[in-house]
């Protein structure tokens, strides 16, 4: 019904949410089981007992960040802040660079963001 109502082609198989909070939850439980999956871990089998910190990296997250780290029992300590570009709330591209070059051996989940909301600028 989605598809007809939105005009996508039938080959579509993404997924539709309620909001910023649920888009975070989904996106970050599937980096979540990615991050697993090369441990050699399935999360919802295994549990997330075996399965090392994860490292998230972003340079001003949405709240909805950190309520969906909490619920996917992931914790809060695991979010790395990134400094952001100066006088913006953008990401710093190049010390997010020098982050992941000094973790390149373990896999990280990035956060994007080229602004906030309270900014209400992204360029």
């Amino acid at each position: 019904m989605l598809k007809e109502l939105f005009n996508l082609n039938n080959d579509y198989s993404g997924t539709f949410v309620s909001g910023a909070t649920m888009e975070n939850f989904v996106g970050l439980a599937q980096a979540r089981q990615w991050i697993a999956h090369h441990y050699g871990i399935n999360t919802s089998i295994d549990g997330l007992y075996e399965l090392p910190s994860i490292k998230i990296l972003s340079g001003t997250p949405h709240s909805s960040i950190f309520k969906a780290v909490s619920m996917l029992g992931i914790g809060k300590k695991s979010i790395n802040l990134i400094p952001c570009q100066k006088n913006r709330e953008a990401i710093d591209i190049k010390k997010l660079q020098v982050f992941l070059e000094q973790n390149k051996n373990e896999p990280c989940i990035v956060v994007a963001n080229a602004g906030t909301v309270k900014q209400g600028v992204i360029s």
